[in-house]
């Protein structure tokens, strides 16, 4: 037996099917949001997967290697891409108080631009979605979301 089977899926399951294609459209979706910012603003995928990285809570700065490991790059990708986003004031690198040794990557001024429109967009469409009070449960339930994709990535 399949273990979709196990957990209780069955092949004319309609509402499970609904749901699926509901994420597909998100997905889609976000897709297009994304590659419309990315024109906008000049960036690439992975730039922008950068300043969103940069814009989390509590990120005084990441090293080049946590850079790398988050965005599932190399260090020398990361190399590259602060060479040619440091000149547009996107990312700047920082001494590291505590490896004297190594650089912190933080948000330059224009990331900081690219983050508050990324921030603004979204905030609208999440605000037109979703209750403000369900944020929180909502952001849970993506979280897991997230973990469940990246279980099955990882055992592949």
């Amino acid at each position: 037996m399949d273990a979709h089977t196990d957990r209780g899926l069955r092949d004319d399951d309609e509402t499970f099917d609904e749901l699926l294609s509901a994420f597909r459209q998100f997905e889609l979706a976000h897709l297009r949001v994304l590659r419309r910012l990315l024109a906008d603003e000049g960036l690439n995928e992975t730039d922008i997967r950068l300043v969103l990285l940069l814009s989390g809570p509590d990120t005084g700065g990441l090293t080049p290697t946590r850079v790398a490991r988050a965005l599932d790059v190399t260090t020398g990708a990361v190399t590259i891409m602060l060479n040619r986003l440091t000149p547009r004031d996107i990312v700047v690198s920082v001494p590291n108080p505590d490896d004297r040794r190594s650089v912190l990557v933080r948000l330059g001024v224009a990331g900081e631009r690219c983050r508050e429109r990324v921030r603004s967009v979204y905030f609208s469409v999440f605000e037109d979605a979703f209750p403000h009070g369900d944020w929180e449960r909502i952001g849970t339930r993506f979280v897991r979301l997230a973990a469940g994709l990246d279980s099955v990535s990882a055992s592949r």
